[in-house]
């Protein structure tokens, strides 16, 4: 019984890379190919391999140009998050198959590319004082870059100023989780859960900055801090939320006084998620004690 042959079409760079096109075990016929290859030049290959005798080989060189930009993305969106930054999002498994990666545009900035195949970007310091657009394109292998998909964005106007640990931060060890915010805020729900979805135990405590002394009658609240009741938190991933409303009065009190001004209007509100890692417990160093 004669053994079955296989047949290998494949396409091979200057530089060696070899990209498959199709395994069949027809011996003759017609195939449809679409390429996705970046402009150059490739040898067309097909080899035929019964598993006995040397593969038969039929080879032709070929220069690929590719000068069709791919198709735009798809499904794109923006999520303002309380803390300034936009999560740029959009559906990859719909681009095309040469699709190398995207670039990124917010108006009147430089270009930022992504050289992989992702579904979304983070974008920064967005300001809460005027909406911008971000535009996302596509680009393949040759360079070709696709039409970009415009989306608004417009920071928050009660916006988180700052966390610690920071989000996403891989920190060493740490006895509190603090964030605050950019104006008085009146918080409703602050905790701090570990990995199994926990509450740790600890306190929660107001920070104020001292301004009471400058308001008498008030006492703003910038955030809040959370302590541990074991006063370290141990190894393990975390998950911190916040739910705060702007205290408007206190905020238009402040700025009658000259410090700071009222973004956020009375009924604001802002949500906050953050996760972070403390890697490892606080080591105890022990001194000798000298006498003489």
């Amino acid at each position: 019984r004669p053994n079955e042959i296989q047949v290998d079409i494949y396409a091979e760079g200057e530089d060696g890379t070899r990209w498959p096109i199709t395994t069949t075990t027809q011996l003759h016929g017609v195939y449809d190919w679409k390429p996705t290859l970046p402009s150059g030049v490739y040898t067309f290959t097909v080899a035929a391999d019964d598993g006995r005798n040397m593969p038969v080989m039929s080879q032709v060189r070929f220069v690929y140009s590719d000068t069709t930009p791919p198709a735009p993305p798809q499904n794109v969106a923006a999520r303002m998050r309380a803390d300034g930054t936009a999560v740029i999002t959009w559906n990859d498994a719909l681009a095309d198959p040469d699709v190398e990666g995207y670039v990124i545009t917010l108006e009147n900035s430089e270009p930022y590319t992504i050289s992989n195949r992702v579904d979304r970007y983070v974008l920064s310091g967005v300001d809460s004082l005027e909406t911008k657009r971000v535009g996302v394109a596509a680009y393949d292998r040759s360079g070709n870059v696709s039409l970009p998909v415009t989306v608004s964005v417009r920071g928050p106007d009660l916006a988180v100023a700052g966390t610690f640990p920071a989000d996403t931060e891989v920190i060493s060890a740490t006895h509190e989780v603090k964030v605050t915010f950019n104006q008085p805020v009146t918080v409703t729900e602050f905790t701090v859960l570990d990995a199994s979805g926990a509450p740790v135990l600890g306190t929660s405590e107001p920070i104020t900055y001292g301004l009471g002394a400058v308001l008498p009658q008030f006492e703003p609240v910038w955030g809040m801090r959370f302590l541990p009741e074991r006063r370290w938190l141990p190894p393990g991933t975390y998950t911190a939320r916040i739910v705060a409303e702007v205290d408007a009065g206190t905020a238009a009190a402040l700025q009658q006084r000259g410090f700071g001004r009222v973004i956020a209007q009375a009924g604001t509100t802002a949500t906050y998620e953050w996760t972070f890692v403390v890697a490892s417990a606080p080591r105890r160093t022990w001194l000798p004690v000298v006498t003489r």
